[in-house]
Order: C-alpha cells, then structure tokens, then sequence
C-alpha cells in the first residue's frame, strides 16, 4: 500500500494488475481511445485496435508524391488491428528511452494498450487557440521537436493536436499508431514532422517574421538544410499562398498560411 494526498491509502500498482485491468476496460469500451480511471484512482488511457486499412489509395497517392518529388509527404499506411498496437507499444518505448516526454506504457495486448495520463497538460492546439503570447507557445513547439530531431527521432502525426503543453513549458507528444519509417528515410520522418507542425500552427504565425527568426534560431546549423528540404517538398503548392478569403475553408486556408511562411523561411536563408 501507498499513501496518497490527504492520507488516504491505496494500492500498489503491478504490472499483473494492469495487465488485468486493461483486458477489463477494453471488454466495455467501444471508441478507438478512451479515459479510464482505475479502482485506484488512476487516470488512464487506453486504445483499442482497429481495423486494418486497404493500402492501394496510399500507393496512389504515393506515385503522386514521388512525380512531385515531394518525398516527405509520400502517405504512410494507417497499419490498423494488432499491428498499429504493438507499433505505438515500441514507438512510446523508443521516444520515452530517449528522454522525450510521451506516456508511460502500463500494459498491452493484441486488442489494445494502456498508458498514463499526462496531467497538469493539454493540447498544444488547445494552448495556441487561448494563448495570450502566441508566439512564444509556437516557439516552444519549435524547440522541442528541433531537440526531438537531435535526438534522431520522430514522431510522424506531429500536429499541434498531438503536442502536449504542460504549465511548466515542457511539450510532450501523443499518438503513435503510423509507422513512417517503413516507407520513408529519417531525414524525411524529420521533415514530414515539420510540415505536420506548420500545417497546423501557422494561421497562428502568418507573415511573422519575427517566427521565421524564431524558427532558424531553434534548428542553428541545420536550419538551411531544414529549410532547403521543407521547401523542396511544398513548393508545388506555392500557388496556394494567395489564398486568402473565408469562402475557401480551413484547410485550404492552413495550406496558404504554411506556404506564405515556408516562403519567407526559404528567403530568410
């Protein structure tokens, strides 16, 4: 036994225990991911294994990608079932060895994974879209996948939604299921990361320079090269930074936004 806040006693946690109460939650979850709070008082997370995806629209796409020479966007395959489990297992075992701040892998199974719950946190996204200082809460996103990068690692869907942004200014990274090097070098699970991470946070620094100064101080020496490969992989979508009107839609609006600011990076160089 264990003493928690206020004096109250609980129990132990055990791998077996777990083990058990994992096999448990998925007998009455029905989404892909869940919270759970456990007879302990534990917050968890558990994901259930899905159904394995077809692979030809992703050989489509990936013809396509490769005439654009657009390399790090070629689509990596949504494994799905037992597969997509035992990857995010080995991908949250590989990030967490290398001291980057991911969930801690409590059990797993071929139906699914528990883990913990990153608490005094919330989405990166969620912190943008509040945040007072914009800037200064982009540019810690920047800073902690340029030390994600130095560490020779990846994480694949980095969008703000999946960085976690804790009250103390630490970012950590969530949702592993894509297993990108089966089809792409490091350099480009690299560099598809950046582009994830633009896509989705650069309405919030659009024709800002001073992001752009930001975003080469954090990569220091790598950052022509960074950026030389960024651009290399966008600009068949160049066009796009024109757009500027509602009636276009969100995404298509985040693709203008990322190209105004990927051409004034590839110009600061």
């Amino acid at each position: 036994m264990i003493m928690q806040r206020g004096g109250k006693l609980r129990e132990k946690m055990t791998d077996n225990n777990y083990q058990q109460y994992l096999s448990d939650c998925l007998k009455q979850q029905n989404s892909n991911i869940q919270q759970h709070s456990l007879p302990n008082g534990e917050t968890v997370w558990v994901r259930r294994s899905d159904a394995h995806h077809g692979i030809w629209i992703y050989r489509l796409m990936g013809i396509f990608t490769t005439l654009l020479k657009a390399d790090a966007l070629k689509p990596v395959p949504s494994l799905g079932g037992q597969m997509a489990i035992q990857n995010e297992a080995k991908t949250l075992q590989r990030l967490s060895s290398s001291g980057i701040i991911v969930p801690k892998l409590l059990a797993v199974c071929d139906d699914g994974l528990m883990m913990t719950d990153l608490t005094d946190s919330q989405t990166l996204r969620e912190t943008l879209s509040q945040s007072k200082d914009k800037l200064s809460d982009w540019q810690r996103g920047v800073v902690a996948i340029a030390e994600l990068h130095n560490k020779k690692q990846y994480v694949s869907q980095c969008f703000s939604r999946n960085m976690i942004s804790f009250n103390d200014g630490r970012i950590g990274f969530i949702d592993f299921e894509d297993a990108p090097e089966k089809v792409l070098t490091l350099k480009q699970c690299q560099i598809r990361d950046w582009l994830c991470f633009l896509f989705s946070t650069a309405t919030y620094i659009d024709d800002n320079q001073q992001a752009v100064r930001l975003f080469h101080q954090a990569l220091g020496n790598n950052a022509d090269a960074v950026i030389g490969n960024i651009y290399c992989n966008t600009r068949f979508l160049m066009w796009a930074k024109r757009l500027r009107h509602r009636r276009w839609g969100r995404d298509p609006l985040r693709i203008a936004a990322l190209m105004r600011f990927v051409e004034q990076l590839y110009k600061y160089r």
